[in-house]
């Protein structure tokens, strides 16, 4: 084990339910599952294949678990909405209506870019990733360090996928302290099995998001098929249902308040150890801007989808993440002036500065690094907004995503593979070809030009020396604005299928032929990121060079840190059910329930289907009911620690019987990601008792139900 890490196994007993642990630092914390009269063995949560974690899956958005030999899978239900998407046609909307599969030959596929990814082993690789780095200050440039680093990581995912059906990573942990080797099994094939209206999954729409008390059956079920041979294969008819090595359990009982739970799944990012300087730039520059440009998506594309059905289902899951990023950011500002988190980050910032001032070895090993640190961030904000936009013009309007995808690939093809940029190497090829195929359901033209104005907006008021050359070029030649629109989005070629998978088979000399206009901005802004390529790199190799130093320093002032940010590996949180106080007066209790459910149903978006209202209130007495609630349980928070990326994650009681789903977190937590409050910071779950009366009260069809061990009484 690198010597550095092991420091960072020693745990610390006040943060027990802060942290989104390792699974090899579970035996660390021994006692306090033992506090948590947990029963399942350290050693097995220790372990990505034990009987538990080995039932825990990624679906690179959101995480599952298996609850059947079966390959069935449980998530949320707004994990899944792609997929419904692209399961949905003119007429029959599945992401409106639901979806429930009558036997497995009615299941539906989920379309080419799901996945299920299982976790085999993580193993350290820290000497290696370090090995080509010269001991001596000054010996290579930080642009060497980036490009020697991402070419020996490479390297390392390279070798591990010489096992065919594997997805590799290397991923970084405590400010690049460490590297872990990260192997998934890949399975291609995930269909459809059931998903509630989403009057259910959604009950209560932007108002109740991020809010507690909540009323949401935010639950989904999936399976994962493989081919006859048992082995990973693309989507076909001939394919099987997957057999794990393990399933949990749904428990029959459910949880009460106070009952301790554990919480296994994939937690995307967090920023916990970053510097008070990138903070403030978070509330003061990026969620500011960001809720800004949030706003103008979210009416532009709710206004296409109000006046046009095709327009709502090709938009909606779209309209659904943007809306929900933009009350996270919005919960994110308030939680940094409520509770004054820049300012406490600043004073942390200063006594670790004290600290090292005060001893002159400390000075002699941090000191220098550390001010340039913060010399070095400060000029990477200075493009920090014009490089977030860069990047959403990566991602969106759709045409010039595809476009630009293609123009790198293409670039990045002249290259040997080893050299390549991550995502665009002879691996990621069928990933991107399946994205392709994806972006068939996703498009609604008019309402991406009316949103590609909105960006531009953006990008025209960003100061001159921060603009974007190759926008400003395009704008320029095109005689304004609405000439260069209409150049894009007047019966464009790229709208049809084959034209746009057509892009990934062109070369760069090609592709720089093309009289598309499309392509031809996609070159120009290609071409551009290749001349800052240097800049950014000299960046990541600094980056990688002083953020562990930084992290070093807290962790001797401190005396250890127990856990590291997320980074989309698998983690293992310990809590309690509990409810929490906001403010004086004010007490919120950890459970909801279906009748509270109903006796928020009336106007929108509190609209539930007329069936379930029916069911549930001839239905006085079930199997589902807690006594001391009187009704069906609904919803639950606990003091779990997760962020985006842990929806979907099954929680566990001392047993390990899956109790509920995490599906979101409080409003007063938000900024949680940054700065933990164990007063405030709450998960918010989807109970089991729940799921289960939906399923036999309100019924799924009778395979699903005998799969999972549950009778219709």
């Amino acid at each position: 084990m690198n010597p550095a890490f092991a420091l960072l196994m020693v745990a610390n007993v006040a943060l027990a339910d802060e942290g989104m642990w390792l699974p090899e630092q579970m035996p660390a914390l021994a006692e306090q599952l033992t506090e948590h009269a947990v029963q399942i063995p350290a050693r097995d949560l220790s372990d990505p294949k034990g009987p538990l974690l080995g039932a825990v899956v990624s679906l690179g958005h959101c995480t599952a678990s298996f609850v059947s030999d079966e390959g069935l899978l449980l998530t949320n239900g707004h994990c899944v909405r792609s997929y419904l998407q692209y399961a949905s046609s003119a007429e029959q909307d599945l992401v409106k209506d639901g979806f429930s599969a009558k036997d497995h030959a009615d299941e539906r596929w989920a379309g080419p870019s799901a996945r299920v990814m299982i976790t085999e082993r993580m193993e350290d690789v820290t000497d290696q990733v370090l090995a080509g780095l010269p001991k001596r200050k000054g010996k290579q440039t930080d642009m060497e360090r980036a490009i020697t680093m991402a070419r020996t990581k490479k390297a390392i995912v390279a070798q591990c996928e010489e096992d065919s059906g594997v997805r590799c990573e290397v991923a970084s942990f405590f400010g690049g302290l460490s590297y872990r080797l990260v192997v998934k099994r890949e399975i291609k094939d995930v269909r459809l099995v059931y998903v509630p209206p989403d009057e259910v999954v959604t009950f209560g729409g932007d108002v109740d998001n991020w809010q507690w008390p909540r009323h949401t059956g935010d639950f989904a079920f999936l399976r994962a098929y493989v081919g006859p041979d048992g082995m990973p294969a693309s989507h076909s008819d001939e394919n099987q249902p997957f057999r794990p090595a393990h399933s949990v359990s749904l428990s029959p009982v459910g949880i009460s308040p106070g009952d301790s739970v554990l919480l296994a799944g994939y937690p995307a990012r967090t920023w916990r150890y970053r510097t008070a300087a990138e903070i403030k730039d978070a509330s003061l520059v990026r969620y500011p801007n960001g809720i800004s440009l949030l706003n103008d998506l979210v009416r532009i594309n709710r206004a296409h989808a109000a006046a046009d059905d095709e327009a709502a289902r090709r938009v909606g899951p779209f309209v659904f993440g943007l809306a929900n990023a933009r009350k996270n950011y919005q919960g994110m500002m308030s939680n940094f002036s409520s509770a004054h988190i820049v300012e406490t980050k600043a004073q942390g910032e200063n006594e670790l500065m004290e600290w090292v001032r005060a001893d002159r070895k400390r000075m002699k090993t941090y000191g220098a690094d550390l001010k340039e640190l913060m010399v070095v961030l400060d000029a990477e904000r200075a493009n920090a907004e014009r490089d977030r936009l860069v990047r959403m013009l990566a991602r969106y309007p759709t045409l010039l995503a595809a476009s630009r995808t293609a123009v790198r690939l293409a670039s990045e093809r002249e290259k040997p593979d080893a050299d390549r940029q991550e995502g665009f190497q002879e691996r990621d090829v069928e990933r991107l070809q399946n994205r392709f195929a994806q972006m068939e359901h996703t498009i609604y033209l008019p309402a991406e030009r009316e949103s590609l104005a909105a960006i531009l907006d953006r990008v025209e008021a960003l100061d001159r020396k921060q603009r974007v050359p190759p926008i400003d070029r395009w704008l320029k030649a095109a005689g304004g604005r609405e000439r260069a629109l209409d150049q894009l989005f007047e019966n464009p070629k790229l709208a049809e299928p084959n034209e746009r998978s057509a892009l990934l088979e062109m070369s760069l000399s090609d592709l720089k032929k093309s009289n598309d206009p499309w392509v031809r901005l996609a070159v120009a802004m290609e071409e551009w990121i290749d001349d800052e390529q240097a800049t950014r790199d000299a960046y990541e190799g600094a980056m990688a060079r002083l953020r562990p130093q930084h992290m070093k320093a807290l962790l001797e002032m401190r005396g250890g840190v127990v856990y590291s940010d997320a980074n989309g590996t698998l983690r293992v949180s310990v809590g309690r059910v509990e409810g929490y106080s906001p403010q004086e007066a004010v007490s919120y209790a950890p459970q909801t329930t279906l009748d509270g459910m109903l006796a928020k149903n009336g106007a929108a978006p509190f609209v539930l289907p007329s069936s379930l209202v029916v069911q549930a209130s001839s239905d006085e007495k079930n199997r589902w009911m807690d006594t001391e609630l009187g009704s069906v349980p609904l919803n639950f928070l606990s003091t779990l620690d997760n962020t985006g990326g842990n929806s979907g994650s099954p929680t566990f009681d001392v047993e390990g019987r899956l109790v509920g789903l995490v599906f979101d977190r409080n409003s007063e937590a938000m900024a949680a990601d940054w700065v933990f409050d164990p007063a405030l910071t709450r998960s918010i779950h989807v109970d089991v008792r729940f799921i289960g009366w939906m399923l036999s009260e309100f019924p799924a069809e009778e395979p699903l139900i005998q799969e999972l061990g549950l009778s219709v009484e």
